[in-house]
């Protein structure tokens, strides 16, 4: 047995590195299993590297420029197996079945527009109801408001008390629960402040069928800190899978600091000191060496992330007294004093930037100029991307065949530059050929797509 926590956050965006790793630590702090992000801004292919940051799985729906966007991740320790996927075209929603364990899922990730929003959920849950199977969960940013009397400070809505009621209709029907409120039924509290109207809403929803309920340990709703809105988080207990141990791995920034290098060299040297002694090996002290270092690093480790947890943990709290005063008397003073801390925060975070900056580095360092994957992956986005799959002639005729692709450019730059010809068709055709059998790489030099 397991518990899984599932988070729905909107990121206001992801596409700086030090964005990337803000929301990736609070993640890890909150030990968030399954996330669903809204507004990661990401472009059609030009989706960002996410794995390796403890989230090993990530399908994105993406849009044509850098808005809109929303994303699914899976941590490194959920056996996640995917059956079918299916993305918006729009950066709207993404679908997801498969398994986690034995259980088949079906995860739904929504952001939808600020208008004309429940016509455009019921459009999506009635894709859903084709592709939906097992378990379903369902989260995202709705951008608008359930209950005019509990989910914001204004008495005002956007969205007619008509169209909401056809909306909780519709979601009854498919025997879905907004969890957090029924966890918290009677409490007011918010996940996105509006600067311009000093306003606050609940926006952001997780969604799971009736029967369950009964498998929900809990259900939060976060600080603002890195983003305008605020993380919403359900545990959900499942039988099926019991969750992996994640790996030590050194952290070299620790060896930057004198104080540090200090420490763990008078360790060493207090070691030798003790064990040394002639009545142990050579080898086995070398290796027990080995071990208490290790050690060493491990306790100095912790005790920094403990100290940058505590004060992490004591802004965080700051911030959470400061919001609900806030969120009351929205007092310009208060509002101020919140923006200076979630400053705070972020630089607090970006230690975590620099040492990822710094990995990213050390990488290219080493493998940047020897035969290795990187380098491979690198020269095959240029080698796809220096291909010609196709072109047309000056009289609209399309050509797909290497050879007459060359002839084409042949002839092109001959008139251009106003060449005489130096090779008969016949004698090209041969140097066309010797040099196509001279490229050593399986299938066809030019890739056939659509262009």
């Amino acid at each position: 047995m397991a518990d899984i926590k599932i988070t729905t956050f909107n990121v206001k965006g992801m596409n700086t590195p030090q964005k990337r790793s803000q929301i990736f630590q609070l993640l890890k702090r909150e030990k968030v299993n399954i996330v669903f992000l809204q507004e990661t801004h990401f472009r059609h292919r030009h989706v960002p590297s996410l794995a390796g940051r403890g989230y090993s799985m990530w399908y994105h729906s993406t849009y044509t420029s850098a808005a809109r966007g929303v994303s699914i991740g899976f941590g490194s320790a959920i056996p996640f197996t995917l059956l079918e996927e299916q993305a918006d075209s729009q950066g709207r929603y993404v679908f997801l079945k498969g398994r986690i364990g034995d259980r088949v899922v079906t995860l739904v990730n929504l952001y939808a527009p600020n208008r004309d929003q429940v016509g455009w959920i019921l459009k999506t849950l009635d894709k859903l109801t084709l592709f939906m199977e097992g378990l379903l969960i369902l989260g995202g940013d709705l951008n608008l408001i359930m209950d005019i009397t509990k989910d914001t400070t204004s008495r005002t809505r956007s969205v007619p008390q008509k169209q909401i009621r056809k909306l909780q209709l519709a979601m009854l029907g498919m025997g879905l629960s907004d969890v957090w409120r029924i966890i918290n039924p009677e409490t007011r509290d918010f996940t996105f402040y509006s600067q311009s109207h000093h306003t606050y809403q609940r926006l952001d929803y997780l969604y799971l069928p009736n029967y369950a309920l009964t498998m929900v340990k809990r259900a939060t709703i976060g600080n603002i800190t890195v983003s305008d809105h605020a993380p919403v988080s359900i545990e959900v207990k499942f039988q099926e899978i019991s969750l992996k141990s994640p790996y030590w791995r050194l952290n070299e920034t620790l060896l930057d600091n004198e104080i540090h290098r200090q420490e763990i060299a008078q360790a060493v040297s207090n070691f030798f000191n003790i064990n040394d002694n002639q009545e142990v090996t050579d080898s086995i002290l070398w290796e027990a060496h080995k071990v208490m270092v290790c050690g060493e690093l491990i306790n100095l480790g912790s005790r920094l992330k403990k100290q940058r947890q505590q004060k992490l943990d004591a802004l965080l709290q700051q911030i959470s007294m400061l919001e609900k005063l806030h969120k009351g008397t929205r007092n310009a003073s208060v509002q101020a004093n919140l923006s200076g801390l979630r400053s705070q925060v972020k630089d607090l975070l970006n230690i975590r930037a620099a040492k990822d900056l710094r990995a990213l580095r050390f990488k290219q360092y080493l493998h940047g100029n020897r035969g290795s994957k990187l380098v491979s992956n690198l020269l095959k986005t240029q080698r796809s991307k220096s291909l010609i799959p196709a072109i047309k002639t000056q009289g609209g005729k399309r050509l797909l065949n290497t050879p007459d692709i060359a002839r084409e450019f042949c002839a092109f730059y001959s008139s251009l530059y106003n060449l005489p010809a130096a090779l008969t068709p016949e004698e090209l055709d041969g140097r066309i050929s010797t040099f196509l059998g001279s490229i050593d790489v399986p299938g066809p030099w030019i890739q056939i797509k659509e262009v």
